[in-house]
């Protein structure tokens, strides 16, 4: 909901300023001199906020201030210790809404951000997971564009639980997706799908790019699983596609060559072009 791209960032940031220049002259020199235009500035405070973040966000506020300050001195003939207190009263009144809206937005993205991310791995979880991969998906169709999914079974991770106790299972979990997310793109997406099922997007991914990429991450994660004596080895199937598919068909698909692993002795990859 927040999230605007660059150019439109840039046009809203433009907009905000001319409007807040606007409010200004229309203050100046058009309205009565006992009325001083203040709401459109909160309006312009919180859209820059919103949708700009908290730094632009404190530039505008203060611009706000600036602006009011002018206008309410430029209409007053007696500066006296009642109009000075109205001038700091305004600017402390300016600060508050600044601060109550970016609190506001602060809240929503935390909780928005709970409500995609896997609370013990951090990652995403399944329905966020899902929602990117629909937003790729048609991406990709747009585009004419290839990308890959990966899925990952931990083999013999319910072992590692009833081994060890759960706290070295989620241990184990966590280090997992930590090594994963440090080998993964900033466009890549990595979720949580359930229990100890992954999967990781790759966005204009080939065959021969996601092959050497699945075994970079056995390469990696094995040994660490090694070193902790977990005999814990991974089943990825890999679906690479150039052609419009379904979501869910494509998660079916990934699912299906993953347990196609497993059934086959675990420990291995599959691969399949669409």
């Amino acid at each position: 909901m927040l999230k605007l791209s660059k150019i439109k960032q840039i046009i809203l940031f433009i907009i905000l300023l001319v409007i807040s220049i606007a409010v200004f002259l229309f203050d100046i020199y058009l309205t009565n001199d006992e009325i001083r235009l203040l709401l459109p500035y909160i309006i312009i405070i919180y859209f820059s906020v919103w949708y700009l973040g908290s730094k632009t966000g404190i530039f505008f506020s203060l611009l706000a201030i600036l602006f009011w300050s002018i206008a309410y001195i430029n209409s007053i003939g007696d500066h006296n210790i009642n109009n000075i207190f109205n001038v700091i009263i305004k600017i402390f009144f300016i600060g508050i809404q600044y601060f109550i809206i970016n609190n506001s937005r602060r809240i929503f993205l935390d909780n928005e951000k709970l409500a995609q991310t896997d609370s013990l791995t951090g990652i995403m979880n399944r329905r966020a997971f899902y929602n990117m991969l629909t937003y790729e998906i048609e991406k990709a169709k747009r585009e004419n564009s290839i990308l890959s999914l990966v899925f990952i079974d931990l083999d013999n991770f319910k072992n590692i639980n009833d081994t060890f106790g759960h706290k070295t299972g989620d241990d184990l979990l966590k280090i997992f997706c930590s090594e994963v997310k440090n080998m993964i793109r900033t466009t890549d997406a990595f979720g949580r799908m359930g229990g100890d099922e992954f999967a990781i997007l790759l966005p204009k991914n080939n065959g021969s790019e996601t092959s050497l990429f699945v075994k970079r991450i056995q390469d990696r994660i094995i040994p660490i699983f090694m070193d902790n004596h977990w005999d814990v080895t991974l089943s990825i199937g890999v679906i690479t596609t150039d052609k419009p598919v379904d979501v869910d068909d494509l998660i079916h698909q990934a699912d299906t060559l993953m347990y196609k692993v497993k059934n086959k002795g675990k420990n291995n990859i599959e691969y399949k072009n669409l």
